[in-house]
Parts: structure tokens; C-alpha cells; sequence
């Protein structure tokens, strides 16, 4: 695979800070209102675990995923 860099990594930073605020709830967002939320997800992996943070970004994210379910009212043909 080839690593293609749009712009320096610095540049980054200030983005990815946002990103992380409440524990990663902005791509959650974003993810529920996009079509391409696959290719946003796995472009914020890549950048995740370049920086050995892909595991925590992952975990907040099903963990955002997981509270949303548990919201829902009860549904015995969905329950697993």
C-alpha cells in the first residue's frame, strides 16, 4: 500500500484535536449523516494507527455505537 500525503502532518493536528473531543463523537455524528462514511473511517484509521491510537479511536467508536443501541426501545427480534 502507498502512503499518499495531502498535506504535512502538521497540519493535521489542530483537526485531529477536534476530532478526538467527547471521546471521538464528531465522526459518530458525521458517519450517521454521510455516504461515504466507510472511506472517512478507514482514513481516520490509517491516521489513528500511525499514531499507535487506532485501538482507543475503535473502542470510542463502537462504544458510541453501543450506547446509541442501548437507547433504542426493546425489540425482542433484534436482541442478541
Amino acid at each position: 500500500m502507498q502512503e499518499v500525503v495531502i498535506l504535512p502532518e502538521a497540519r493535521y493536528a489542530d483537526f485531529m484535536a477536534v476530532i478526538a473531543v467527547d471521546n471521538y463523537l464528531l465522526p459518530v455524528y458525521l458517519g450517521k449523516g454521510s455516504n461515504d462514511r466507510e472511506d472517512a473511517a478507514w482514513a481516520l484509521v490509517k491516521y489513528f494507527q500511525h499514531y499507535g491510537e487506532a485501538t482507543h479511536f475503535l473502542s470510542a467508536i463502537i462504544e458510541h455505537e453501543v450506547e446509541t443501541t442501548r437507547k433504542l426501545p426493546y425489540q425482542p427480534s433484534i436482541a442478541f
